[in-house]
């Protein structure tokens, strides 16, 4: 097919559903070859990641865990991919519109012997990869005289090298959710120190692959709500922390928190409810599907 016919393709399976270019790539080889190329695949995301910021009505995509199976834990989500950890130290990288899956390297032995992780998933625009982690809960640490807390070691995973690695460990623990909140290629998570009422926010940039410390609010209704209660999400593609039992809003607008006075402004969130299906081709006996299929071929 000559590069004008390829240019002509590309206009016209863009705008097109998942579903229907995944048909598509039953039509002919050289179909298949253009649709799974990394050019198409990244212009037929970027098509739709522009639809959802053109829609006015459209805050967020979330991932849905649909089955109460509790070993189907979700790691993290981006770009239509979903990290799962289906049981303890196994994790897969999914695609449910598509119903393909990697299982990833067994991660080390130190995984089978955590009783506490924080992790996410996300992708690192200047390598183009995408990459897990995970945070662990090491073992008791001995300080003036007294057992502290256990710090958290941090794991990476990157598709592309297929390999773990340590990239550093933080003095805190995870409080309540495992699961990072990913914002612009950062991952997010709430964490305690050695005194449980010394809340943190920890970052980790999947780029750089640095692990920092977050400033809080330096709000007087903020320090008066119990550390507890407060969560991290998003608002509009921005870090948010909402208390469970609070109207009020604290949203980070170039590296700053603001204050978001009326939860009315902000946008629905679309969510997707990703379970498990039979499939006897593979070797597990079930894939992930979507039930509202919008991921990405």
């Amino acid at each position: 097919m000559a590069e004008l016919a390829f240019d002509v393709l590309e206009e016209i399976m863009v705008p097109l559903d998942v579903k229907d270019v995944i048909r598509c790539k039953s039509v002919c080889k050289s179909w298949l070859s253009f649709i799974s190329s990394p050019r198409f695949v990244k212009a037929h995301l970027n098509h739709y990641i522009k639809s959802d910021r053109d829609d006015h009505q459209l805050g967020h995509r979330r991932i849905h865990d649909r089955d109460s199976d509790h070993w189907n834990r979700i790691v993290g989500s981006c770009n239509g991919l979903v990290c799962v950890s289906p049981r303890d130290a196994e994790f897969l990288v999914t695609n449910p519109s598509t119903r393909e899956e990697r299982i990833l390297q067994t991660p080390p032995n130190e995984f089978e012997e955590a009783t506490k992780m924080s992790w996410g998933f996300g992708y690192d625009s200047y390598s183009d990869d995408y990459k897990a982690v995970v945070g662990l809960e090491t073992t008791n640490k001995v300080v003036a005289g007294r057992v502290a807390p256990p710090p958290t070691r941090f794991h990476v995973f990157s598709l592309k090298s297929n390999t773990w690695r340590v990239i550093g460990e933080v003095e805190y623990q995870n409080m309540h959710a495992r699961k990072g909140i990913l914002c612009d290629g950062v991952l997010y998570w709430f964490m305690v120190g050695i005194k449980p009422e010394k809340l943190i926010i920890i970052s980790f940039d999947l780029s750089t692959e640095e692990l920092k410390k977050i400033p809080q609010p330096d709000d007087v209704d903020y320090k008066t709500i119990p550390f507890f209660e407060h969560k991290l999400g998003l608002i509009q593609d921005r870090l948010c922390i909402y208390p469970y039992h609070s109207s009020k809003i604290w949203v980070m607008v170039n590296n700053k928190w603001e204050r978001c006075i009326d939860r009315q402004q902000s946008k629905y969130d679309f969510v997707h409810c990703l379970s498990r299906v039979t499939d006897s081709q593979n070797k597990r006996g079930c894939v992930y599907s979507f039930s509202h299929d919008d991921g990405h071929p």
